[in-house]
């Protein structure tokens, strides 16, 4: 048979071939294709064979190393024939000769990368040179015709053997990988467990979890410890109504349950839970309830602290109600008081009494021994009320050195009149601040619901016109009234007529002349405003004064005074009447920092020298001891301007403090010197006060001389100036001219 012309009918290895692929049925589909005879003959019977297995992965490489290696039937003739599986990785090589055969062996398996290559000798007997190759495994007492296919039977069952153990080896790796998986898979989960587990434990706020059941705790993490006191193992024995500190235990439980029946799911809401050391404590609360397939299902809590932002809240809450000076309630927290108590009265068909109340002479000690002084005072007024009323009572300060009560279920009008008087003496009574004897006094409005007034609004308004009442009247206390109400309303129309009168050049000034009284010249005039009322006619300033002040519209008229007086006064002079002009001002004018601007820019603007202008301020104005209005006055004195006290007498003025102002005229009150000629003691008045004033340097005017008797007797006691209706009363500017010339001689007054 030529060489390479090997089929599968050709002898023993062609049996062996084809039993070999009829016996693996998965690969029959390839019979007839598998075998290639590379180089080879016919296999003779009883040869000698040497076997080589391999793989699938290195069979092509081996067939090729051995090509590559020269071993092939041209170059030994002793290969017989190579003969490949590729599918199974085997290569069976067919040598006659034996020692060429082990030879081959060697040789092969000095290629480092056949030297694994498992190797089979078949043959009857071992040659000696056969345990000198390793790895190589000897088959021996095999002959006859069946021993190629036996062998060969044994090597297809050996790489089955190999197959079914890499399959084996595979299908292992397949379950050690999805074991592997497993395990990893459960161990990442119970580390993400822990992991979770950490972070909710170490979490601030409280995490909680309830048995729905039975409301006992079944979880809490370290916040949840820490916020309530109790230790891990004290809370697991504990349900939530041990602590809850707010809900009744009925409510509780109803909370519970609404929201395990989802209505609604989940809620959050405040609390005030008891903690370990019995302390309560404020709390956030958001409970979800999570439903379980088989049990009652869990509460999940998450629990915040809440206490100091609620004491916060409360302080806020309780500044924004209360005087922070006296800790009362404010008029905000007064007036919503009031209004519930109007409805209590209201739904219990009782009375109720406000009184609406200030201090008198408040402002002096004030101004005189300085805030920190008055502050204390308002205190103590705060006590003194506070000490005089029942629990059910109501005080507040509603700003300044006003306060307000409120009297609930008064029965009677001598109950309230009672605690009006109590309130009164308490205020009243003499006391130290600071070593100083302190009196003040206090004036109370009065007005009750339902006769006074059914709304809060109207009630505060109307105790407020009583108060201003008893003021005025100089009494303590005294209940509303309409007639006080169209006096009050009154004022309110004034104000408002009057900002109107003075934008409209409705004021005019009248002049009253002042003499000497021993030579009767005439040396200056007052200036009093007077209001030319459109519809009310001339109205006098103590009509209109008292709401300027109120107002504020004191500044306004004062400036326009001014202006209109420096005007006149420098028209007089330029016609030959050099008379001083005595303006009236008030404490506030004098402690307004811009007075002695404004009043420099009229002397400058009408040419006016200072000393043509004398500013008079009632006593009890200038006894305000306020540091800006001496500093005004020193201003002004320096300028040249000169001050008088108006009204002296009727005030309670210290002569050391007099000495200390810039003052240089004392005006004696028309009420001691009108009677001065009938009545002793106010002559007596009279002539002390001249000999005082002169004593210290200052000059008097006497107000009020009413007749030519009264003129005669200052000057007997030295009067310097007079000034009242016996000489004249107050004149328009042009009637001023008129008198001068018909009732003075070379400017001086005439007597009758």
């Amino acid at each position: 048979m030529p060489r390479g012309s090997l089929t599968v009918d050709d002898g023993l290895v062609s049996d062996w071939l084809e039993r070999l692929m009829v016996d693996r049925p998965r690969e029959k589909r390839m019979a007839g294709h598998k075998l290639q005879v590379i180089e080879g003959g016919p296999a003779e019977r009883g040869c000698r064979v040497a076997l080589l297995v391999g793989s699938e992965t290195n069979t092509d490489r081996l067939q090729s190393g051995l090509t590559t290696a020269g071993i092939s039937s041209q170059r030994y003739a002793a290969v017989e024939s190579l003969l490949v599986d590729g599918s199974r990785g085997l290569l069976a090589i067919v040598i006659v000769e034996e020692r060429a055969a082990l030879a081959m062996v060697r040789m092969i398996h000095s290629e480092a990368e056949f030297s694994e290559i498992p190797t089979f000798f078949l043959t009857s007997e071992p040659p000696p040179e056969s345990h000198d190759v390793p790895g190589l495994q000897v088959l021996s007492g095999l002959g006859g015709e069946g021993l190629l296919l036996q062998q060969l039977g044994l090597m297809r069952d050996l790489v089955e053997a190999r197959e079914d153990l890499a399959e084996a080896r595979l299908h292992m790796s397949v379950a050690d990988n999805v074991l592997s998986s497993m395990i990893d898979s459960r161990n990442r989960t119970e580390m993400e467990h822990d992991r979770f587990r950490a972070v909710v434990d170490s979490a601030l706020d409280g995490v909680i979890m309830l048995a729905a059941d039975t409301g006992r705790f079944i979880y809490a993490n370290h916040g949840a410890c820490t916020i309530l006191g109790f230790g891990r193992a004290q809370l697991l024995a504990m349900s939530v109504g041990d602590l809850v500190a707010t809900y009744p235990a009925e409510s509780l439980t109803a909370l519970l349950k609404s929201v395990r029946r989802g209505v609604p799911p989940s809620r959050k809401f405040d609390s005030r839970v008891r903690r370990r050391d019995d302390r309560d404590i404020a709390v956030s609360v958001f409970l979800q309830f999570i439903p379980e397939a088989a049990g009652p299902g869990l509460f999940i809590c998450f629990i915040s602290d809440i206490t100091d932002r609620v004491e916060q809240t409360r302080q806020l809450e309780y500044q924004s109600l209360h005087d922070p000076l006296t800790a009362l309630p404010n008029r905000v927290l007064f007036n919503d008081r009031l209004q519930h108590a109007i409805s209590e009265a209201e739904r219990q068909g009782s009375q109720l009494e406000l009184l609406m109340m200030d201090l008198d002479r408040f402002k002096e000690v004030n101004d005189t021994l300085g805030h920190h002084v008055g502050d204390m005072l308002l205190q103590h007024v705060a006590n003194c009320i506070k000490s005089v009323l029942r629990a059910s009572d109501s005080v507040a300060r509603l700003g300044g050195d006003e306060f307000g009560v409120i009297l609930v279920d008064v029965e009677t009008r001598d109950a309230v009149v009672g605690v009006a008087r109590k309130i009164a003496e308490a205020i009243g009574r003499p006391y130290l601040l600071e070593g100083h004897r302190l009196e003040v006094g206090v004036s109370i409005g009065i007005a009750g619901y339902p006769d006074s007034g059914q709304d809060a609004a109207t009630l505060m308004r109307r105790a407020d016109v009583a108060m201003y009442t008893a003021k005025r009247n100089q009494v303590d206390f005294a209940f509303y009234n309409a007639d006080q109400d169209e006096h009050s309303l009154l004022m309110l129309t004034l104000e408002s007529e009057l900002r109107q009168g003075i934008a409209e050049n409705q004021l005019v000034l009248h002049y009253q002349p002042k003499i000497a009284v021993e030579s009767g010249e005439i040396l200056g005039v007052e200036a009093l405003v007077r209001w030319n009322h459109p519809s009310r006619g001339m109205v006098p300033p103590d009509a209109f004064i008292a709401a300027a002040e109120r107002s504020g519209l004191i500044h306004s008229l004062t400036a326009w005074v001014i202006d209109r007086a420096t005007a006149q006064c420098a028209e007089w002079r330029a016609s030959g009447h050099p008379l001083k002009m005595a303006l009236n001002i008030s404490a506030r004018n004098i402690e307004d920092d811009g007075l002695p601007r404004a009043l420099q820019s009229k002397l400058l603007q009408h040419g006016l020298p200072a000393d043509a202008l004398e500013l008079e301020v009632t006593e009890s104005d200038i006894m305000i001891d306020s540091g800006r209005a001496t500093e005004v006055m020193r201003i002004l004195s320096g300028a040249g301007v000169g001050f008088s006290v108006d009204d002296f007498g009727t005030g309670y003025s210290s002569l050391a403090y007099l000495k200390r102002l810039p003052v240089s005229v004392l005006k004696i009150d028309r009420s001691f010197v009108a009677q001065m000629v009938r009545n002793g003691d106010d002559m007596v008045i009279v002539h002390s006060t001249i000999n005082m004033a002169h004593n210290l340097g200052l000059k008097v005017v006497a107000e009020g001389v009413e007749d030519k008797e009264t003129l005669d007797l200052l000057q007997v006691l030295k009067c310097d100036l007079a000034q009242g209706y016996y000489i004249s009363g107050p004149l328009p500017a042009e009637e001023l001219v008129q008198w001068l010339t018909n009732s003075a001689s070379n400017g001086c007054f005439k007597r009758a």
